[in-house]
């Protein structure tokens, strides 16, 4: 990351290849060229905030700082309970190794902290009075929940850009979210 003078970064050298490379990808995958590497260069990247790159460093005082606490403040990382029911999609290409290691847990760590907040907490005198057996049915269904809400496709961070990504993209929101619908009717269902 590199400070410009206009007090953004710059991601030129550490990640405009590395984009490139993820759109000819998918150029690959859609067998035909979705954004020609010369229009790509020119008018799709540029310098940005450094808030939008989700690091601990913060625009502040007319330079860019490091604030590990402040970072999270404006992340609200931990307000569970004011999370949707999240699902996601990840590519499964080795030019984004991230997503598809880590996507699925990170949203599912935060789905199970939402499901936590407001169905565990908030029936802590019915959960007392559950059985073993339904104790452990709970503890299933809320273990599953990442599996459920997630799906991987052929890809990377820009899985989307093509007919076929964006196709898939597509009919996985239509699941999702109908699948959230499901969920929410089964944890009612669990605790009444």
């Amino acid at each position: 990351m590199k400070t410009t003078t206009k007090g953004l970064v710059s991601l030129e050298e550490s990640h405009y290849n590395l984009f490139w490379r993820e759109i000819d990808e998918q150029n690959r995958l859609n067998a035909g060229v979705l954004i020609p590497k010369e229009t790509y260069f020119k008018d799709f990247l540029g310098d940005i905030p450094v808030g939008l790159i989700g690091t601990n460093e913060r625009f502040e005082h007319g330079q860019i700082v490091t604030d590990i606490e402040k970072s999270l403040e404006d992340k609200d990382f931990f307000a569970f309970k004011d999370y949707p029911l999240i699902a996601s999609i990840s590519g499964e290409s080795s030019l984004a190794p991230y997503h598809p290691f880590v996507d699925k847990w990170t949203w599912g760590f935060l789905t199970v902290r939402k499901i936590y907040h407001d169905f565990i907490n908030r029936n802590e005198d019915k959960l007392s009075k559950f059985s073993n057996s339904k104790f452990k049915e709970l503890v299933d269904f809320v273990n599953e929940l990442p599996d459920r809400l997630h799906k991987s496709i052929p890809g990377n961070h820009f899985l989307f850009l093509g007919k076929k990504g964006a196709k898939q993209v597509a009919e996985h929101v239509e699941h999702f979210d109908k699948e959230i619908a499901l969920i929410k009717r089964e944890l009612k269902s669990l605790f009444s």
